[in-house]
């Protein structure tokens, strides 16, 4: 009988890596400097909403339909995931 077992992609072999790290295990300094790096996207994306080009990327999101799973940040839009990423 075949093995069904799959290599494990890129994506899961970074998570198992990130996974295996203790939290202590990682130094203060690293741990502030992304907490701040988290605030500035969360900050850029907030203000993109105010660009013309977050109306006009709307309008063709909402043309492209789908399974509205994820909130486009700045927004009630709705759009489905490989949309949101």
């Amino acid at each position: 009988m075949a093995s069904t077992d799959l290599p494990a992609t890129l994506v899961q072999q970074i998570a198992c890596n990130v996974l295996s790290v203790a939290a202590a295990a990682i130094p203060l300094k690293v741990v502030e400097h992304t907490k701040a790096l988290i605030v500035d996207s969360i900050g850029c994306a907030l203000a993109a909403t105010e660009e013309p080009a977050f109306a006009r990327a709307s309008r063709v999101l909402a043309q492209l339909g789908g399974n509205p799973d994820c909130t486009v940040i700045g927004s009630s839009r709705r759009v489905n995931l490989p949309q949101a990423v």
